[in-house]
């Protein structure tokens, strides 16, 4: 009969005998490095993450020898075959890995392909000799761009020990049952919280210079009003902030967004006895609202929003024409489209379904109804990480009717039953910066 000691002991020795046979099989399959094609990355900044990864794992010239996607897509030229399908078929996959006309074969390809997550990456590893998937990893991101390329080529090790075109390692050794072991079971600790990293940009500001230009009408039965400028100098910012972005699809694209545009100047008005009077004119705009970003691609976005803005065109008091006040509500959309590496084309609508003008309604009517819309397009470029440089044209129209007779006199009668249409444009170059 066996005693609990010699049971003890078989069990020790199997396993260091298994662990052995683990460690030489390891160590004859890993004799000379072995070939690894990394495949091109999606999105814009897919250049600069393959790149990171064929020089983490170039770094250990022991265990790899590194080519790109360049390389192996001649190969796969000289063969007939096609990428990317031949990824998707381990037949052909290993047509492609084989060493012929002495030709060496490929024992390991990475394909970096976009993660469920908006600016993740997933890398799918083959193995060349038979042309199935051994696995994946999710290298974690910053700025979407890799954040520890040594750390991925750990885990790629980890998965590729026994892949490739060696022969295959050595069958373990069957294992030795243990003796049955009285345990006492102990409920286990919680794991610990592991915070989630942040995912960007989680702040996005942009300030510059407008060009700003206002034409204003008035056209009433009893007369009317006619007021344009040229293009003046003005400031813009605009602010764009998620301020949960580890929440989740919803939580985690819901963001707020901020504009404010300053700008003055001096009008000449030409008064009834022909002299001209300059004015100072002042124009400020503040919008709030609360936005939802949805990424359908790494170079197609979309965003949705509404929220509150005021205007203010203040005029110094004159004769004929005074301020103008608008509070309304917008809702909008913005499409940003990546059209090359580091160049975007940016879209966006706001629509203005109602605007109270406040007392400055009163002097062309008792009451007034309004409609109104913005449309803007840009052209943003990355400079650097995180740093852009936009150019833009936004076109604001306002138009309202109004009711009753007004306060305002015009050759000695006042404005009444009116209709007036405002335009606003406003030509933009600014500096971005996004965390």
């Amino acid at each position: 009969m066996l005693n609990a000691g010699m049971v003890e002991g078989r069990s020790l020795v199997a396993a260091a005998a298994l662990c052995a046979s683990l460690l030489a099989a390891g160590a004859a399959w890993a004799e000379g490095p072995r070939r690894v094609v990394v495949l091109d990355a999606p999105g814009k900044d897919g250049g600069a993450n393959a790149q990171l990864l064929l020089e983490a794992l170039a770094a250990q010239p022991e265990r790899w020898e590194v080519q790109d996607q360049a390389w192996f897509q001649a190969r796969v030229d000289a063969r007939g075959l096609t990428l990317p399908d031949l990824l998707d078929d381990p037949d052909a996959l290993v047509k492609a890995t084989e060493g012929r006309r002495g030709e060496e074969e490929v024992d390991v390809i990475v394909r970096p392909l976009a993660g469920r997550k908006r600016g993740s990456l997933e890398l799918v590893v083959y193995d060349g000799a038979s042309g199935a998937i051994v696995g994946s990893y999710e290298p974690r991101m910053k700025r979407n761009r890799i954040a520890d390329a040594p750390d991925a080529v750990v885990a790629i090790n980890d998965m590729t020990t026994f892949v490739g075109w060696p022969d295959a390692p050595p069958a373990p050794l069957e294992p030795v049952s243990p003796a049955p072991l009285d345990l006492e079971l102990v409920d286990p600790e919680p794991p610990a919280e592991v915070e989630r990293p942040k995912e960007g940009p989680l702040f996005r500001i942009s300030a510059g210079l407008a060009g700003l230009k206002r034409d204003f009408t008035v056209v009433s039965a009893r007369g009317g009003v006619e007021y344009a400028t040229g293009f003046y100098p003005g400031v813009r910012l605009d602010a764009e902030i998620y301020p949960y972005p580890w929440g989740g699809a919803v939580l985690g694209n819901l963001g707020l967004v901020a504009r404010l545009v300053r700008g003055s100047d001096v009008v000449q008005l030409g008064l009834a006895d022909g002299t001209v009077q300059e004015l100072d004119s002042t124009h400020t705009e503040l919008m709030l609202g609360a936005v939802f970003r949805h990424e359908l691609s790494p170079t197609l976005q979309l965003r949705y929003g509404l929220g509150w803005q005021s205007l203010d065109f203040i005029l110094a008091s004159n004769p004929v024409y005074g301020s103008t006040t608008y509070g309304a509500l917008w809702l909008g959309g913005q499409v940003v489209v990546g059209l090359v590496e580091k160049l975007s084309l940016l879209g966006t609508v706001e629509v203005i379904p109602w605007a109270g003008l406040g007392d400055s309604a009163l002097e062309f009517g008792a009451s007034a109804s309004s409609f109104g819309f913005t449309g803007e397009v840009a052209l943003a470029y990355d400079l650097l990480d995180g740093l852009s440089l936009e150019v833009g044209y936004r076109l604001r129209a306002m138009s309202a009717s109004y009711q009753g007779e007004g306060t305002r006199e015009i050759n000695g009668a006042r404005l009444a039953d009116a209709t007036s249409n405002d335009y606003v444009q406003e030509p933009t170059l600014r500096v971005g910066y996004r965390w």
